[in-house]
């Protein structure tokens, strides 16, 4: 068994992965579960009750587990070993099946979202060569029984996700798995995979259906049938409240000329989908006249990969901001006590943003002949977030300084004296 990590804290992995590539609970003493500890209050938890690829030439029957451990009845082959000592985060191995060379590698990897690291993939990659003289015609099935325990339950989620989708794991068809049933592909925690090699073509792609009877007919050679079993609404996701004991198939198959080498590499991707609440905001006019009619506008965005609710914004007025108006959107609310506005309950998908206003009437020069004025998003840090950091925006907003002059004017001039003489004084601003 090689034991590959990618240490501790949010977003890590650790699995023990057999020479075949197959891991998971109940595979035997060559392999282990998958523990992954989300980003955010979630905390570390297995995941993995089996996983592996299933083998099958075209003309045979059923199709055999790759595995040094039982998948329900099948495998139980040979150790082959690794070549050389694995690492923390890589191992190699080479087997024969089917008058098949393979050469797999495993590594672990982190995986980032804008700079910042999101979770683990663990990249199987295959090079298979026929060494015979002949075309050989086979089939390579990923299977996975992922049992998420984030929430303590063995029902899940998930779906089928195309490749030209934001959401696939490397712009590949993935299928996936979440923590809850919510006909979404978006969920704070979930495990995808994906099968990339030889052909892809529907149908018989793939298929999630319940534990046990997918496995039985992976073993028995059915061919997929390309639904996501809880799917009532034919959109590939399981529907909310419909979860399940989810496994999930992913078929690839290949026609190998003699001598001829390919490559076939699958992809476990443990992950999170977290938000990022960032704020800016600007003033109009700048600068401006105390008594004139001032504008704040705050732009709430999301830059994470995943959806959020429940937002709130704050934002503390400068002393003697008087006549307090708001817009709203997002689905927001505002309140105003005092110097604080209150914007609630807002609602940002992945990607989104959206913009409030206050309007008001500044009446008193803040220190330093400015008005300063800051917003602050999340400001009770109740969202977990991928970045913290850049939820406060302030504006300061230059108050125009008076500029007086004066003048005076006498009449008549010149004057007799006794008469009246008048002096007119005129001062501005």
């Amino acid at each position: 068994m090689a034991t590959l990590t990618r240490g501790s804290g949010d977003g890590s992995l650790t699995v023990g992965v057999d020479a075949f590539g197959s891991f998971g609970l109940s595979i035997g003493a060559q392999a282990t579960d998958a523990t992954y500890d989300p980003l955010g209050s979630i905390a570390a938890a297995t995941t993995m009750y089996e996983s592996g690829v299933a083998f099958k030439l075209s003309a045979a029957v059923g199709r055999t587990f790759l595995t040094t451990g039982d998948i329900g009845g099948s495998g139980n082959l040979a150790d082959p070993g690794f070549t050389g000592a694995p690492t923390s985060t890589n191992a190699a191995s080479t087997f024969s099946i089917g008058g098949l060379n393979f050469s797999l590698t495993q590594t672990v990897i982190p995986v980032t979202f804008n700079t910042f690291e999101i979770g683990t993939d663990l990249v199987q990659t295959y090079t298979i060569t026929n060494p015979t003289g002949a075309t050989i015609d086979f089939e390579l099935l990923r299977y996975v029984d992922g049992d998420l325990r984030f929430d303590g339950s063995l029902i899940d989620g998930g779906g089928f996700i195309p490749a030209a989708s934001p959401l696939a794991v490397n712009g590949n068809q993935t299928l996936f798995e979440t923590d809850k049933a919510n006909d979404t592909a978006v969920d704070a925690t979930f495990l995808g995979i994906t099968a990339e090699g030889g052909s892809t073509a529907s149908p018989g792609r793939y298929e999630a259906d319940s534990f046990s009877g997918l496995r039985s007919r992976i073993i028995a050679g059915t061919a997929l049938d390309q639904i996501i079993t809880g799917d009532g609404n034919a959109n590939n996701l399981v529907d909310t409240g419909a979860g399940y004991d989810i496994t999930l198939g992913f078929r690839n198959s290949f026609s190998l000329g003699a001598g001829a080498t390919t490559n076939y590499t699958t992809i476990t991707r443990f992950g999170s989908r977290l938000p990022d609440l960032s704020v800016t905001k600007t003033d109009s006019p700048d600068p401006i006249s105390l008594g004139s009619p001032l504008t704040y506008t705050i732009n709430v965005s999301n830059g994470g990969n995943g959806d959020v609710s429940g937002v709130v914004v704050r934002d503390t007025l400068p002393s003697g901001f008087t006549g307090v108006t708001t817009t709203v959107s997002g689905g927001f609310t505002a309140a105003v006590a005092g110097d604080v506005v209150t914007f609630s309950g807002g609602s940002l998908a992945q990607g989104a943003s959206t913009v409030l206003t206050i309007q008001g009437t500044p009446t008193q020069i803040g220190a330093g002949g400015v008005l300063t004025n800051t917003v602050v998003v999340d400001p009770d840090t109740l969202i977990s977030e991928i970045n913290e950091l850049n939820n406060t925006a302030t504006a300061v907003t230059t108050i125009k300084a008076p500029d007086l002059t004066v003048s005076q004017t006498d009449s008549p001039d010149p004057v007799l004296i006794g008469n009246t003489l008048t002096y007119k004084i005129r001062v501005s601003n």
